[in-house]
């Protein structure tokens, strides 16, 4: 089937955005392992065909977060999970040099991954607001609901902006406005206090259509 695939270069790259779908949709949900299984079978199929830049920038981006946690998380694989971690972020800033507006909020997102994997807070802090601005000024609100979302975990929801209060409220925001209502939902759960008070609109309310 794979062989099949790979001598049709239309095939091979939906079977591409498949996996990269899968990827999104695992990493998403917390599942970090299935999340790398697809990101390989991902590339394997991107190695195959010619992919756009833009395209193999989207792997490169959603391939960093699971390998920047499997690798937290094992001693014995963290040495090589950060490995290939520092070259997305190689590969992503030389696209940036060409493209900032599509690539500078990914760049700086895995570079808040980096540091936070080699410890340093202010530094990922920094870099996780360059992140959501890049992508909230550029469109890419799945990056930004994504990078509010890694910043609340890392920093524990301590840090504040002054246009969105806490950062878990920017992710959930920026999930329901990409139309994530599993995502929402995952958030609701785990930040209960996120649906109190007057802190978003709820489902319903009018804040534009999901993108």
């Amino acid at each position: 089937m794979e062989h099949h695939l790979s001598s049709n270069p239309m095939l091979a790259i939906a079977a591409c955005w498949y996996w990269i779908r899968k990827l999104q949709a695992r990493y998403l949900a917390g599942d970090y392992t299935a999340a790398m299984d697809a990101s390989s079978k991902a590339q394997r199929f991107a190695l195959e065909v010619t992919v756009t830049p833009r395209n193999r920038g989207v792997l490169l981006l959603w391939r960093a977060f699971p390998r920047g946690i499997l690798g937290f998380r094992a001693s014995r694989s963290k040495k090589r999970h950060f490995e290939g971690l520092k070259a997305h972020h190689n590969q992503l800033k030389i696209w940036a040099q060409n493209c900032p507006e599509k690539f500078e909020n990914r760049v700086a997102l895995v570079g808040a991954e980096i540091a936070r994997i080699e410890g340093r807070e202010l530094d990922a802090e920094r870099l996780y607001e360059q992140a959501i601005g890049s992508a909230r000024a550029n469109g890419f609100i799945h990056n930004e609901a994504l990078a509010y979302e890694l910043a609340a975990a890392v920093l524990r929801v301590a840090w504040v902006q002054a246009d969105r209060g806490p950062v878990s409220v920017g992710a959930r925001y920026g999930y329901l406005r990409w139309g994530a209502v599993g995502k929402v939902r995952q958030l609701d759960e785990r930040y209960p206090d996120l649906r109190q008070g007057d802190l978003l609109p709820g489902p319903m309310s009018t804040i534009g259509a999901p993108v």
